[in-house]
């Protein structure tokens, strides 16, 4: 990667960091190029520092929903947190997880797990993940919601936020290191969306 590429990923992502709280449904964009191919950066948080109270919910509660699109296959980079303050007399394991188009980005789901205790001065935890997953050409919508597997269970969260990063499918270089001149010639390989070599 370029250092001038570097240079304004830091510079986008310094800038996100740094804005002030701004409304659920807004989406920060950032395109870190001029042309189809390149990266970007979508970004939503939590504007609202009170927080959202469950009662004695089922199932789980989606948290941030971005509707991207992007112009060739290619992988996308998901992170998110949440803070939860969990509201319940016994110990409860919540789960997150991270959905491409209303599925969960692995088959069993269930892509971060935490046990919260139910004792006034240990009931609360910051979840949090990254994941990488391919992506095809088209629009999409990623989310991430929290909850619990079975029964209800009531709680306090806020502080979500959901970052996904583009990357688009490209070339890569490989070197061989052999000892013979023909061996150390550089081969450029063509990566599909599932990081196959399509040569």
């Amino acid at each position: 990667m370029k250092s001038t590429t570097k240079g304004m990923i830091i510079a986008c992502l310094s800038s996100l960091l740094s804005l002030s709280a701004y409304a659920q449904s807004n989406v920060v964009v950032i395109p870190l190029g001029g042309d189809e191919d390149s990266s970007v950066v979508w970004a939503q948080r939590d504007g609202d520092s009170g927080g959202v109270s469950v009662t004695a919910s089922a199932g789980r509660t989606e948290l941030n929903s971005i509707s991207i699109n992007v112009k060739k296959d290619g992988y996308l980079v998901i992170s998110g947190q949440v803070f939860i303050n969990s509201n319940n007399a016994t110990d409860l394991v919540y789960f997150m997880d991270a959905l491409v188009d209303g599925a969960t980005v692995q088959p069993s789901g269930n892509l971060l797990s935490t046990r919260v205790d139910s004792s006034e001065y240990d009931d609360y935890r910051n979840l949090n993940y990254t994941v990488t997953v391919p992506i095809t050409k088209g629009t999409h919508t990623v989310s991430h919601n929290v909850g619990i597997n079975s029964g209800a269970a009531s709680y306090f969260y806020n502080k979500e936020y959901l970052t996904i990063m583009f990357f688009p499918a490209g070339t890569v270089e490989t070197v061989n290191t052999g000892s013979n001149a023909a061996a150390k010639a550089s081969t450029k390989q063509t990566l599909n969306s599932e990081g196959e070599t399509t040569h």
